[in-house]
């Protein structure tokens, strides 16, 4: 497996999972400090052979518009 991102809490990585099980990739959650990943950051790994795949995917999650840019 490999890092693909770590998420600065639940609701940003939990806007992003769903992305990954569309699109069938592999992918396991850790938490840092032993932490539960709900309260504190996490790391998402993804096979390696799904991981330029799952980047590309971040890249295009990370660049959406928010209706708070629009404004």
């Amino acid at each position: 497996m490999r890092i693909l991102w770590t998420f600065v809490n639940k609701d940003k990585l939990d806007a992003f999972l769903p992305s990954l099980v569309h699109h069938e990739i592999d992918h396991e959650v850790q938490s840092k400090n032993g932490l539960p990943y709900t309260q504190g950051e996490a790391t998402i790994l993804v096979d390696e052979r799904d991981y330029e795949k799952a980047r590309k995917i971040l890249m295009k999650h990370r660049k959406r518009r928010t209706s708070s840019d629009l404004m």
